[in-house]
């Protein structure tokens, strides 16, 4: 039996796969052919017909914290969460804790215990922060051409170019890829960091040659990145979550009241801001699935269906959420 709390999201995305191409060539025997699966919401808040009231997060969002954190050395609480925002020049500093900070829609920023970061643009096509002590951890689950995002560490700046896992670390000074491409600058020379490599970024190292490392046996070792893929699969979670709130059922389905395209959507279920896509389906870096609204409306029906082929029990839907589990375990037999 495989237990669907530990990897929730993975599953969905590997049924909304499946489900996308049975439907495509027919759909499951019984199931629906129309509108949302059973017991889903319609268009507004999971439960009602009311139109959603959608919140937005700006770059520099705290959107989940754990222990010891401060903004500009005011503790930072749960209350805060969501509302709390990194504007340009300030510091966001863990001591015994951790915290997650939204950058563009689908980048998020992550910090380790006793570390701070500082905000030095928020803009949507210039986004830059400087790591000022201690470990944080960039995951860019969406990359536009447009964006320029940048990690200052000491006296080098380091350019993400593309989807990825990056670890950045002040002592020493380094950058480690595992998955991606950055573009590491120190003293006028630039060169190319791919997934597997590190560099270190410092005058010992002035031609900033890279080096290798066991991307799997770090995974296994490094606290943070742990942490972060946990975020990451609670994050997937809530998308799902919101995806449903905005999806758009019924004749021609698509997207419901109160979405305006992709960003940071906040999720009321899961008390923090969501990632949207403006369409379709993704994987993201650590491999959970993400589906835009109308991806979730056009093949929500199917999903009657899937959980007869995978015979789930205890919900209609085929990944319950958190809170309809709450203490018990979901299990495929």
């Amino acid at each position: 039996m495989v237990n669907l709390l530990k990897k929730p999201a993975r599953m969905a995305g590997i049924v909304f796969a499946t489900t996308a191409l049975v439907a495509a060539q027919g759909g499951f025997a019984g199931a629906a052919t129309a509108g949302p699966p059973q017991g889903a919401s319609q268009p507004g808040q999971p439960g009602t017909n009311n139109r959603p009231q959608t919140r937005f997060a700006q770059p520099g969002t705290v959107n989940y914290i754990e222990g010891q954190v401060k903004l500009d050395g005011h503790s930072v609480t749960q209350r805060d969460i969501g509302s709390a925002v990194v504007s340009p020049g300030d510091f966001l500093g863990t001591a015994n804790g951790k915290a997650e900070m939204l950058l563009t829609p689908g980048v998020f920023m992550r910090l380790g215990p006793n570390s701070s970061v500082r905000m030095v643009s928020p803009s949507l096509s210039d986004t830059r922060v400087e790591l000022v002590q201690g470990q944080g951890m960039m995951e860019v689950a969406a990359f536009e051409k447009e964006n320029h995002i940048q990690v200052t560490v000491g006296g080098s700046a380091t350019t993400v170019e593309a989807a990825g896992i990056y670890e950045f670390t002040t002592n020493p000074p380094m950058v480690r890829v595992f998955g991606g491409k950055v573009a590491a600058e120190f003293n006028d020379r630039t060169n190319n960091v791919y997934k597997g490599e590190e560099v270190a970024l410092d005058a010992a190292n002035p031609k900033l040659k890279t080096q290798g490392f066991n991307v799997k046996k770090t995974e296994l070792t490094d606290d943070l990145y742990a942490w972060s893929k946990l975020r990451a699969d609670y994050t997937a979670q809530a998308n799902m979550s919101s995806a449903e709130t905005y999806a758009g059922y019924g004749q021609g389905w698509g997207y419901g009241p109160g979405f305006y395209g992709a960003g940071w959507y906040w999720d009321p279920y899961f008390d923090e801001y969501a990632f949207l896509m403006a369409d379709g389906f993704m994987w993201d870096p650590f491999g959970f699935g993400f589906f835009s609204p109308g991806y979730w409306g056009a093949y929500g029906s199917y999903l009657a269906g899937a959980q007869e082929l995978f015979h789930i029990r205890g919900s209609d839907r085929v990944i319950p959420s958190r809170r309809e589990c709450g203490s018990g375990d979901v299990e495929l037999t």
